[in-house]
């Protein structure tokens, strides 16, 4: 199979990478109209917009996935690296709303009644499962993508079993 975008898996690139563009883009429009008027300093409200994210996480990292798998098959090695980088930053904002929503649970633990006590940690639980494994995944495909980008235009290396060609009258040292 050729690459390219005269060919047909190079007129498919196009639509796909549209795709997963919408597919990261719905679920963080729905997440937004969740969630505002943003009140981050607020932590009820920092509660309720990590633990409603984590309901959100799996979409858009659907869509990244299908965005570096076609990069990656296409041989687009800039969009690779462009969306490894963007991994990286989407892995280390959801690690740091993860950390604080530790805080926050810890926090307004206190505030939930006996009876809704399991349900409470029950859920803070799902939520940091959701946020942490996608963590991970991002930081794998970060390191996976920036490495495929950076392998794929690196300068080749001659192959080393390749024998010498030497000039007549050279001596071994």
């Amino acid at each position: 199979m050729t690459r390219g975008t005269g060919d047909f898996p190079g007129r498919l690139a196009g639509p796909i990478y549209l795709v997963a563009f919408v597919l990261w883009l719905q679920p963080m429009v729905d997440f937004f109209a969740n969630v505002w008027p943003l009140s981050v300093g607020m932590l009820p409200w920092r509660y309720g917009a990590v633990g409603i994210s984590a309901g959100f996480v799996l979409t858009p990292l659907l869509a990244v996935v299908i965005a570096m798998t076609t990069a990656a098959l296409m041989g687009h090695h800039r969009v690779m690296k462009t969306l490894a980088v963007l991994c990286g930053i989407g892995a280390l904002l959801l690690f740091v709303a993860s950390v604080g929503f530790v805080f926050d649970v810890l926090e307004l633990r206190v505030n939930v009644n006996e009876e809704g006590m399991s349900q409470y940690v029950i859920g803070a639980w799902k939520a940091e499962f959701k946020l942490l494994t996608t963590v991970a995944v991002l930081v794998w495909m970060t390191i996976a993508g920036w490495k495929e980008g950076v392998a794929a235009t690196a300068p080749k290396r001659k192959d080393s079993t390749t024998p010498l060609v030497r000039s007549p009258g050279a001596v071994d040292g």
